[in-house]
């Protein structure tokens, strides 16, 4: 399986049924953005053995982002399936600092749904701020 099909899997099966049931009245979007093979289509079999994997981003408005993210993360790690279409939805690290699914992990789900603005995650990868108009030009 690609790894964008499996992110889709991921929030279609998982993250959106949360979302709905736990925070119906927040609006936010969701998306695979940053890096990694899969973003663009290039992972292979080999893709797998570090940061590869079912995760997301979650964009919410920046005062639902105040208000909502820690609790979202929390529901996420409660309720979030162990597995989407038999692949581990929990993460753990390698000794060089990238990440890897782990099966069989007990207590919270240490997932990959990231939760941002759309201002931080944009500042973040591309140090650019999409609020400052001097940008827009």
């Amino acid at each position: 399986m690609k790894g964008l099909e499996l992110c889709e899997c991921l929030y279609v099966e998982a993250v959106e049924p949360i979302l709905e049931e736990h925070f119906p009245d927040v609006a936010y979007s969701a998306a695979r953005l940053g890096p990694g093979s899969d973003v663009l289509g290039f992972d292979t079999p080999q893709s797998m053995d570090h940061d590869w994997g079912p995760r997301l981003t979650l964009f919410l408005n920046e005062a639902d982002h105040e208000r909502y993210r820690d609790e979202i993360d929390r529901v996420l790690r409660q309720k979030l399936p162990r597995e989407i279409r038999g692949y581990p939805t929990d993460f753990g690290l390698h000794e060089d600092g990238t990440s890897v699914m782990r099966a069989g992990a007990d207590g919270p789900v240490t997932h990959h749904v990231t939760i941002h603005t759309v201002r931080a995650f944009f500042g973040r990868y591309l140090n650019w701020d999409p609020d400052d108009e001097d940008n827009l030009t």
